[in-house]
């Protein structure tokens, strides 16, 4: 019997400047010593969760995010080690970093420390849309950074944003063509939103930054699935697509709802703990807060006090009906679909609503081997989609539901 896929997610806060689009938890006001003491406490986290998981159970993938771990080289020595003894020989293990961090000296302490898959935060080629996003690379650096990724990791990754202020269709193919030419197997490609309290969320409330408009973005959407489709592409999910036999192991926990430890301030992570619903926790984002509230690291015997020992809080007010938005909200924007037979275990039926059966009839949803997949034109609607789809789920008895 094949182990089901289980993950851990290590966030890394800091960078060398803050882009302006940028709404995760990351600091550029830091220290060597913040450094040190942000991989000292994530050994502790790592090894209070190594007490409760199961000897047996171990990390079939691995993934450093950010800010920006490709900041960092031997200072991440202990913490590998660590990881390397609670996950599996084959694990894939993923670092990200901006094209200024690539370098062959880099890539080898990376490659000897056990990182096999490489994501580079490129964003864009053109000069235009490296200054608009704040990037602090050239073009250059960036297809040189590539082609080191190409050549040294197994598995490599380069990101794009489209939607930029200014940014034309003949731009964003010569974005893609670009980063076909660069030999990476996977890439990831978003749609520019403003979130939170970004300086980009900001202008845009206050009309200095115009928005592009969705029917702008869908075009960029469809040139992407044109292109990637006819280079051998697949695609994986809305914003991800890879060659055969390279995509994202890690990606997929999140996409099927599997289960992954987060560790490091902002992280967020999801534990089987016996309930029908799963139980997502978080770590506070400001890196100082997270140094002062992860410092009373104890003993513990189930997940609750795991995550609140280490400086984390529950995810509350989660029930059957939030699992079910967050499964078919995830599922319904990658190429599985959502299964309905798992659904059916929850205590839920499918009963396709009118619109949704018009869907069907259309083709634009597909029901097959109990599976329901939106057709890949309308990932871009996914949101609209799940909510209908949820609307077509009806829980049957209300006797196993379950209140987090």
């Amino acid at each position: 019997m094949t182990a089901k896929p289980f993950g851990l997610y290590v966030h890394i806060p800091f960078c060398s400047k803050i882009c302006h689009y940028c709404d995760f938890a990351k600091t550029a006001n830091y220290s060597s010593d913040h450094v040190a003491a942000y991989i000292d406490v994530l050994c502790d986290q790592l090894n209070t969760w190594s007490k409760i998981i199961p000897e047996s159970k171990k990390f079939s993938s691995v993934f450093f995010g950010g800010g920006t771990p490709g900041l960092l080289t031997h200072e991440l020595a202990p913490l590998l080690t660590a990881i390397q003894q609670m996950s599996r020989s084959n694990a894939e293990v993923t670092i990200e970093a901006n094209p200024t961090n690539v370098s062959l000296e880099n890539v080898n302490i990376w490659k000897s420390l056990g990182f096999n898959r490489l994501s580079l935060g490129v964003q864009s080629f053109d000069d235009a849309g490296l200054k608009a996003l704040t990037r602090d690379h050239s073009s250059l650096e960036a297809r040189r950074a590539l082609e080191l990724a190409a050549k040294y990791f197994p598995k490599s990754n380069g990101d794009l944003i489209y939607g930029w202020p200014g940014q034309t269709l003949d731009s964003w193919q010569h974005d893609l063509d670009t980063m076909l030419d660069s030999g990476v197997n996977h890439l990831s490609l978003y749609a520019l939103t403003y979130e939170g309290q970004t300086p980009f969320a900001r202008a845009e409330r206050r009309g200095v930054i115009e928005a592009t408009s969705g029917d702008d973005l869908a075009q960029f959407y469809d040139a992407a699935c044109s292109l990637l489709r006819r280079s051998g592409f697949t695609h994986d999910e809305i914003s991800n697509w890879s060659l055969p036999g390279k995509s994202c192991d890690h990606n997929w926990l999140y996409w099927t709802t599997d289960e992954y430890v987060g560790i490091g301030a902002g992280a967020h992570g999801f534990v089987d703990d016996g309930s029908p619903i799963g139980l997502r926790y978080h770590y506070e984002g400001d890196l100082r807060r997270f140094l002062r509230a992860s410092g009373d690291i104890g003993q513990f015997d189930d997940f609750g006090g795991v995550i609140a020992g280490t400086g984390g809080a529950i995810d509350q007010g989660r029930d059957l009906r939030s699992w079910l938005l967050e499964y078919v909200g995830c599922g319904m924007r990658s190429r599985q679909g959502i299964s309905l037979d798992m659904i059916a275990s929850k205590g839920f039926t499918f009963r396709p609503t009118s619109i949704l059966q018009r869907a069907m009839d259309e083709g634009l949803m597909i029901a097959k081997d109990g599976w329901l997949t939106l057709n890949e034109a309308e990932w871009f609607r996914e949101t609209a989609w799940s909510l209908e789809a949820c609307e077509s789920l009806t829980l049957v008895s209300n006797a196993s539901e379950s209140i987090r």
